[in-house]
């Protein structure tokens, strides 16, 4: 039998989130807290063993082991023993805890919709608005640093619970933006004030867990914050990011919980600290790609970055954790599901390996029993805050921030509806969209990027009216509507198909088919697009826009893969009767000019084609 000899593992599991405050005497101090603060998410994202867990019950079956562990409080509500069950007495039930396990269970309930699953959350709400200070030292709320945001999070997942939403709106960002906030012995606090006593509660042993202490504060502050407050909240974040060091415990955790809350935010960043091991690189996404060194051959994630010494003697499963795995994940979805779906299959896995027949996670495997043998999930590892961040980890999808802002430099320029207008006709640089990229070029957030997007943006940056890429998203704003298709064939010099919108006019010239495709007469075309799926043996020659279209703002076409796409738009254009759009010219290998074409993915004013 192996034990642990790395006194950063030993320390892995924490409690979640700074509570400001001196504990009330009664009260039993998870953890060895010190004597001031106690230490305390396009469809389906990942693989198919992610699908078919899921459908298994591994989600209802963890939020289940929380709704068994729930335990009464002294002043309302329900929390979470520390780490597992039995319940304390209901004045020691930890005020800490139960944020993390509440986000958990939001997240866990958006997948199984079971009643008994948003009870226990808001359960744990009520308990988040019951503890207070002792009346004597001034009866004010008391809030963990992940508390806002959970309570922020109950609304946001059952909108008609606002009490949740007021409480931490009312009790918490107001009191800190009016200086009124926290006990009368120590503060009370202003906004600066309380995320600097957040700081200062961790020493340097522990200045790693910063990162994990503001992880949720910048989403909380955005959503529910006062003028001035979700800057404050970035500025610590990011703080907290440079303040990691690898030479100190938790160094995995830092920046992965520091990443996941900054992208969730929407926020990119590039370290500025010339000590913290990520610095100069120039976003969060090749921040990830570091702390990929960190994710072992079973797809979890160490506590360290060195693991590789002591692979395989000591087994992958027994090198990872569940907590800083959980908070991988979630980085890597908030930053870019599509390009690590890989590795955030891998971790899920590993974060499933991990659960145990009451339904709960163990936090480590067991000791090796021999050299490169992982043993079994450790049941003694059980953790039910953690069990609460894995869940949200599994669950978690992040929020695609339909902004306009594609290139990343924070301002909403030309370039970025130029950008948006290469990303519909697959050009570069924008062939390959990063997530972040292609959310932010579908301005009505739709789930598709057209040239109406584009039309958006760069109307918003001219400042015409009714022009908006605001956050969340009015399904009355889209400009896309479903695709249409229009098959065109036949030998003859002049088939005319028209249909809808378009009308298709095939002829030969010099050798050559062409296609001229025309839009209908409509009172205002504003953007289009559509893309012609060209024969397997014709050769591309040329499309060359009518002489109305090439006066446009933007227009143009680009061949992928065998496709045509062509798109444009202009901000103030009026048609009348037929108009053509351009001419498409193909060759053919084989001098067979009997090909078929086939119009597809029309958009914007063109969309809906029918052809009967």
């Amino acid at each position: 039998m192996k034990t642990r000899i790395l006194s950063i593992v030993c320390l892995a599991v924490f409690m979640g989130g700074i509570v400001l405050a001196v504990q009330q005497e009664e009260a039993v101090v998870p953890f060895g807290a010190e004597p001031v603060v106690m230490v305390e998410r396009p469809g389906e994202m990942t693989g198919s063993f992610m699908k078919t867990y899921r459908s298994g019950g591994g989600i209802q079956a963890a939020c289940d082991r929380i709704v068994d562990s729930m335990c009464p409080s002294a002043c309302g509500g329900m929390g979470i023993p520390w780490p597992v069950p039995p319940c304390p007495a209901p004045a020691s039930v930890p005020g800490n805890t139960f944020g993390p396990a509440g986000i958990g269970m939001l997240w866990g309930y958006s997948f199984t919709g079971g009643f008994d699953h948003i009870v226990a959350a808001m359960e744990f709400g009520d308990y988040g608005k019951c503890f207070s200070y002792p009346s004597t030292q001034g009866g004010q709320p008391r809030f963990a640093s992940h508390t806002p945001y959970f309570l922020w999070l109950i609304t946001e997942m059952m909108p008609s619970a606002t009490s949740y939403r007021e409480y931490a709106q009312v009790e918490f960002m107001d009191a800190l933006y009016n200086g009124t906030f926290g006990r009368t012995d120590t503060g009370p606090w202003d906004t600066q004030e309380w995320m600097d006593v957040i700081w200062n509660g961790r020493g340097d042993t522990q200045r790693n867990i910063r990162s994990y202490d503001f992880a949720n504060l910048p989403q909380a502050f955005r959503e529910m914050g006062n003028p001035g407050q979700f800057d404050l909240a970035i500025d610590h974040a990011k703080a907290a990011f440079d303040n990691v060091r690898d030479t100190h415990s938790w160094s995995v955790l830092g920046p992965a919980a520091a990443i996941a809350g900054l992208a969730t935010a929407n926020v990119d960043y590039a370290p500025q600290d010339e000590e913290m091991p990520m610095f100069g690189l120039p976003d969060l996404y090749a921040c990830i790609e570091y702390l990929l060194n960190a994710q072992t051959p079973c797809g979890g994630f160490s506590w360290f970055w060195t693991w590789e010494d002591f692979y395989p003697a000591y087994s992958a499963e027994w090198l990872s954790g569940g907590q800083v795995t959980a908070y991988a994940v979630k980085a890597m979805k908030a930053v870019d599901p599509w390009h690590f779906a890989d590795q955030i299959e891998a971790a899920e896995t590993f974060l499933y390996s991990l659960q145990l027949p009451n339904g709960g996670f163990a936090g480590y495997y067991g000791d090796d029993q021999e050299p490169g043998v992982p043993g079994e999930p450790d049941p003694t590892t059980e953790n039910l805050q953690v069990v609460g961040e894995i869940i949200a980890a599994l669950v978690f999808e992040p929020t695609p921030w339909n902004s306009g802002e594609i290139n990343g430099d924070g301002v909403m320029t030309p370039g970025d509806a130029q950008g948006s207008f290469q990303m519909y006709l697959g050009m570069p640089p924008y062939e390959n969209p990063r997530y972040w990229q292609f959310n932010a070029a579908d301005c009505n957030g739709d789930g598709k990027v057209t040239p109406g997007d584009a039309l958006s943006i760069w109307a918003q940056y001219l400042g015409f009216p009714g022009f908006s890429c605001a956050d969340p998203i009015d399904p009355g704003e889209s400009r896309s509507e479903s695709a249409g298709m229009a098959l065109v064939s036949g030998r003859s010099d002049h088939l005319s198909l028209s249909g809808g919108n378009l009308t298709v006019v095939k002829r030969f010239e010099s050798g050559m088919q062409v296609f001229d495709v025309y839009i209908n007469s409509r009172s205002e075309v504003n953007a289009f697009g559509f893309q012609i799926d060209l024969p397997e043996y014709a050769r591309f020659h040329s499309f060359d826009f009518g002489p109305l279209f090439s006066d446009w703002e933007f227009h143009g076409s680009n061949v992928v893969d065998h496709t045509l796409i062509v798109g444009g738009f202009e901000i103030d254009n009026s048609l009348t009767g037929k108009t053509l759009v351009g001419s498409l010219r193909i060759k053919s290998d084989a001098g067979d000019l009997s090909h078929t074409i086939e119009i597809s993915d029309l958009v914007d004013d063109i969309a809906n084609f029918t052809v009967k």
